[in-house]
């Protein structure tokens, strides 16, 4: 078999292997689900309703009823939106989408490798990593843009660090690599507002390089998309950016004075040392990077340019967004898949790069290529321990939604359409049925956002929020509200739900409260009638009647 040969066949059984793997984590879910497509994020959801609503009433919000911030990746909303447009509101498109661009990021990864002098196994060996270290699997059922985030943002800085490093002579003529990232730009931050610290780090460079007009027509084209969507969301009374965005990251007000500063870096130095696979993938490319600048004498060649872009905007995003991989939990893991991805393309460019120029080939650099040898081995295990522990829990995860979010949907569908309701988690609750939601985390309400950022949440606040707003019931986890002495006094607790084998939600009970004495009964009986059709293994309780959904 030729060379050429073997890696188009590395490349097919690549691809064929991870529609296999997809294909029988679907199985197993639908097993699970009887026969259900779940997502295992809810926040699937959350993009899913804010598409329905823009389609069909133009809406940009969570509900139809009015405009809320609640998303931060515009262009996968507004995939969504267009294809509902299309085709008609379904759960199906974020699947399909996925594993579209799945197996369009594994084209382009060979289309990029191809050129070294990867053998057959090499070849497959490359791709492989990609789909278990992204982890590929997990992202294609989270119903999120991540995968999409990967594949724009891997052309992005392909393109860039090209345009980067073209001869010096050239560096005040616009050609066609100019005009394809300023093209780039605006979808690397519309698909997700981290794109940004990736524009950010182009611009770096580009300064560095003495091109200003460069850098600074590339940093407005890339910040262009956040800056419109930014003036349509103050005009509608909102934030400049997504309350999702405001709400879970680190703010630039936090260093504003010295005790801040220091909190805010140290935070985020923290969690770069608690994420082992960011540390060890930042350890590693700085060492290839030190060989790299030690062998050819210049930053500006595209092996030290794709480092150095990894470099900064792994540390930004770790400063301000952070990953929170450390908490275990497997939608934690698709905040730094973007990262991992990157780390990777450019530790298998510099293998690569070695191999075509037979770097390591004399007997003299032994020392050189055992240290290469280390370097694979240290990298793959943290990572390989990574996606294969979080894929295989993929099932579960689906599961998980399907037993306590996609519940809570169907039993406000049935019970309290149209009704002002509080919940937690708001994606099915929104997306299986029309209700006034009052989220009481902010993300799709602008006045508890508010509360949040002024550090104004308070028990007694939320307790007046409610009763200003007309709630009903509300569907929340108690674990969450601790931190303000609890939930209400006030509202009346009528029932829970548990769900057992919990490896994505937030917490394993869902409880119910009646917001007044006169929503009692109703919600008591309610309650009882839909735990009836309540999947296997779903603990209800209810007042001071404990029992267990029997089949």
């Amino acid at each position: 078999m030729k060379k050429d040969q073997g890696k188009f066949v590395a490349l097919i059984i690549a691809i064929l292997s991870m529609w296999i793997l997809i294909t029988l984590f679907l199985n197993s879910s639908f097993l699970k689900t009887g026969g259900k497509l779940v997502y295992s994020h809810d926040d699937a959801y959350i993009h899913m309703t804010m598409a329905k609503n823009f389609s069909q009433h133009r809406v940009w919000g969570v509900t139809k009823h009015e405009f809320s911030s609640s998303s931060s990746s515009l262009l996968w909303t507004s995939i969504l939106s267009f294809s509902y447009s299309i085709f008609g509101v379904n759960e199906l498109t974020p699947f399909v989408l996925n594993f579209f661009f799945s197996t369009v990021l594994l084209l382009f990864l060979y289309y990029l490798f191809e050129k070294f002098n990867f053998n057959f196994f090499q070849m497959l060996f490359v791709l492989i990593c990609f789909i278990i270290f992204t982890p590929i699997p997990l992202l294609v059922f989270s119903g999120l843009e991540h995968i999409l985030q990967i594949l724009i943002d891997l052309v992005f800085i392909y393109v860039a660090s090209i345009a980067i490093t073209k001869h010096a002579s050239l560096k005040d003529k616009i050609n066609k690599n100019d005009i394809f990232i300023l093209l780039l730009a605006p979808l690397v931050t519309m698909v997700r507002f981290e794109g940004m610290f990736l524009v950010f780090a182009v611009c770096i460079l580009l300064l560095f390089k003495r091109e200003f007009i460069k850098s600074f027509i590339l940093g407005i084209t890339g910040i262009l998309p956040v800056v419109i969507y930014g003036i349509v969301s103050v005009s509608k009374g909102w934030y400049f950016l997504p309350n999702s965005v405001l709400l879970k990251g680190n703010r630039l007000k936090d260093i504003l004075n010295f005790e801040g500063f220091f909190k805010f870096f140290y935070i985020g130095i923290r969690h770069i040392v608690y994420n082992i696979h960011i540390l060890l993938l930042i350890i590693i490319i700085l060492c290839v990077l030190l060989f790299l600048l030690k062998k050819q004498k210049s930053l500006f060649s595209f092996y030290p340019v794709i480092c150095v872009i990894f470099l900064i905007t792994t540390f930004i995003h770790m400063i301000f967004a952070r990953t929170g991989f450390f908490l275990n939990r497997p939608e934690q893991v698709r905040y730094d898949s973007y990262l991992v991805a990157i780390g990777l393309f450019v530790i298998f460019n510099f293998f690569g790069h070695i191999l075509r120029e037979k770097i390591f080939i004399q007997k003299r650099n032994f020392l050189e290529r055992l240290a290469l040898i280390v370097l694979v081995f240290v990298c793959v295990l943290p990572l390989a321990e990574r996606g294969i522990r979080m894929s295989v829990r993929v099932p579960q995860a689906t599961f998980n939604v399907y037993s306590q979010q996609y519940q809570m949907g169907l039993f406000l569908d049935k019970y309290y359409k149209g009704e002002h309701v509080i919940v937690n988690d708001i994606g099915a609750t929104n997306f299986l049925t029309d209700i006034k939601c009052l989220d009481i985390f902010g993300l799709c309400n602008k006045d508890i956002g508010d509360l949040i950022i002024r550090g104004e949440y308070t028990n007694v606040n939320i307790t007046k929020w409610a009763y200003t707003n007309n709630a009903k019931i509300a569907i929340i986890y108690d674990d969450l509200l601790r931190p303000i002495e609890g939930v209400p006094q006030k509202w009346i607790k009528v029932g829970e739900w548990t769900i057992l084998n919990n490896v994505i939600c937030a917490f394993n009970t869902v409880s119910f409260y009646a917001i007044s004495d006169n929503d009692v009964q109703e919600l008591i009986m309610n309650i009882r009638e839909f735990s009836t059709q309540l999947p296997d293994g779903v603990v209800c309780r209810i007042a001071s009647l404990n029992y267990k959904r029997k089949h």
